[in-house]
């Protein structure tokens, strides 16, 4: 499992933060619930109301590649 993180301004994912993200997670949920890898992003895909989008909830991600490329195809042809 994988948990990306969007840090504010300035900040800088280190081995130190993301020891305390761990130990956060370990304390208000269970340690089944810590990602085995945290990487940080400039950004979170988000859905047109805002809402931060979820591949986890997806069941099919890989179908995401179909439309990856259907985008692409699609900007070429304008």
């Amino acid at each position: 499992m994988v948990l990306f993180v969007k840090l504010r301004e300035g900040l800088v994912l280190d081995d130190a933060l993301i020891k305390r993200i761990k130990q956060t997670i370990r304390v208000n949920t269970t340690p089944r619930h810590i990602s085995a890898l945290v990487v940080q992003v400039h950004e979170m895909p988000r859905i047109k109301s805002n809402e931060v989008v979820e591949l986890a909830a997806l069941a099919n991600p890989e179908a995401l590649e179909e439309y990856r490329q259907m985008k692409n195809t699609l900007e070429a042809s304008f």
